[in-house]
């Protein structure tokens, strides 16, 4: 699924906007900022939701062969780090037509290039290794660091239990990874044998899971459910956050998630605020921040759709922003341009309805599911 859904967060293009009919629309209330760390803390001390199912991993992998000839085998394993974006950390064990890669993902912005990275074994001092930086996936993958002697660090990984990586520079880490999990997938005969051959098929987790398709309801007063299929069958569920804090003439603004019909995650803020001037309309993009539990706050650029009836903000990396916030506890959003000072969302509430497995397995669910 990882590199499922790599190429697909690789082609995002710009977002075009709808036809809007503007009115004054300003937030009715918004959240004082001593009570929302009040908040933040509270619920960040009762411990993160967990990830479970293969939408979630932690461990990602993936086998094919490519168009243009050769094979694509990837193992990625995903972790909860500090400073990382997100507060996320991914090591990636890869076959790229023959050529064996082992890169860290979601490093901040960065001009140095390489970085050291202390590389630890099963608690043996550890080993500075000098990687090289690309931000050829930084709007969603954030920066990665990739290893310039992958064979090397390939046999000292698979000898070990328990690798921890760090990136002082960055402020990154430490990064805790489970070597059994990374090297325990079904590809890893094929990443062993990385240019010797080529897999015939592709090998991802498979997809045994059938879904909820029918349901609608609420697990309190925030938050709701639906799990619908749509024209021709295609299954969509969603699950909201409605904020009864900052309310909007369309309503509390809402954070929605959303396991959409082609098995890939959406992620998106409605009902915000149409600007006061009726001769206005809203930015193509806007300014996010972002925090998760402790983690220090980010800031980032969110698409702008205006519809008919409203006005939507979408993630320009919802499969990663989904990654954090089922390994969270809570979070909060923030933004300026509409007025709006926080938006506290408490993850394990969002995370608790009945259809939980159908976000679980989003993007694996059986034939009957898929529609």
């Amino acid at each position: 699924m990882w590199c499922r859904a790599l190429s697909v967060l690789l082609m995002i293009a710009a977002f075009a906007l709808l036809a809007i009919s503007c009115r004054d629309d300003e937030p009715e209330s918004t959240i004082d900022m001593s009570r929302a760390e009040d908040e933040l803390a509270g619920v960040a001390d009762e411990g993160p939701s967990g990830p479970s199912g293969p939408a979630f991993g932690p461990v990602f992998y993936y086998a094919a062969p490519e168009a243009a000839g050769g094979a694509l085998i990837s193992v990625t394993l995903l972790v909860s780090a500090d400073g990382g974006r997100y507060g996320l950390s991914a090591l990636n064990v890869y076959c790229d037509d023959g050529d064996l890669g082992i890169s860290l993902y979601y490093l901040p912005e960065t001009s140095l290039d390489p970085v050291t990275v202390n590389v630890s074994l099963d608690g043996d001092a550890p080993l500075r290794q000098s990687w090289s930086v690309s931000r050829a996936y930084a709007a969603t993958l954030g920066y990665d660091a990739t290893v310039t002697e992958p064979d090397i660090l390939f046999s000292d990984l698979a000898k070990a239990s328990v690798a921890v990586l760090d990136i002082p520079q960055l402020g990154v880490g430490p990064a805790k990874f489970d070597l059994a999990t990374l090297f325990s997938t079904p590809v890893q005969a094929h990443l062993e044998r990385c240019g010797e051959e080529e897999p015939l098929e592709v090998i991802e987790p498979p997809a045994d899971h059938q879904p909820l398709t029918v349901a609608e309801g609420k697990v309190s007063d925030r938050v709701s459910y639906r799990s619908e299929n749509l024209r021709r069958a295609r299954l969509q569920t969603t699950v909201t956050f409605a904020d009864p804090n900052v309310v909007t003439r369309q309503g509390p603004v809402e954070l929605v998630l959303t396991c959409k019909p082609d098995g890939h995650f959406n992620v998106e803020l409605a009902n915000l605020p149409r600007p006061r001037d009726s001769r206005e309309v809203p930015p193509w993009d806007t300014d996010v921040v972002l925090r998760f539990d402790r983690q220090p706050a980010s800031k980032e650029q969110w698409a702008i759709y205006s519809l008919s009836d409203g006005v939507e903000a979408h993630a320009p990396a919802p499969w990663s922003l989904m990654q954090a916030m089922v390994r969270s506890s809570t979070f909060s959003v923030s933004l300026p341009e509409f007025g709006i000072q926080a938006m506290i969302v408490d993850l394990h509430e969002m995370f608790s309805t009945p259809v939980q497995n159908n976000l679980n397995h989003c993007g694996f669910y059986t034939a009957d599911g898929k529609g």
